[in-house]
């Protein structure tokens, strides 16, 4: 399981940073087709508050680099500590069928209907799975 902890602004000026793994200059690797690993996203402010409450969705979008969005109609996280801010993303088929680079938007939906994205994506690295014929 790979932990993302992404920071969101409580107010409608995003001032988002979002750090994969515990470092924003680190990405998360995986296999080409792989649905097993989990995303997991903790989600807070700017001054590294959690957003505990508040928030009716945490979304997250793939897209391969300069590509369409890959995980279209499974956006949606699920709760592990909502109180805590904590949500997992898992994967789907589909999902990195590619080999290359990804990127993810961490989306959160407050109850009010506001929507705010985390400024710096998700970097994520497919390489070609290894499996013979």
């Amino acid at each position: 399981m790979s932990s993302i902890s992404v920071y969101f602004n409580k107010m409608v000026n995003i001032c988002a940073r979002v750090g994969a793994m515990s470092n924003a200059s680190q990405q998360i690797n995986l296999v080409q087709n792989d649905t097993g690993p989990k995303l997991r996203f903790t989600i807070k402010d700017c001054e590294g508050d959690i957003i505990g409450s508040g928030v009716s969705a945490v979304l997250f979008h793939l897209a391969p680099f300069c590509g369409s969005k890959t995980n279209c109609g499974h956006e949606a996280t699920s709760g592990v500590d909502v109180a805590n801010g904590i949500y997992d993303y898992c994967l789907s088929g589909g999902d990195i069928s590619g080999v290359g680079t990804y990127y993810g938007e961490v989306e959160i939906i407050y109850d009010s209907g506001k929507v705010e994205t985390a400024f710096e994506p998700v970097r994520i690295a497919v390489r070609a799975t290894n499996k013979a014929c």
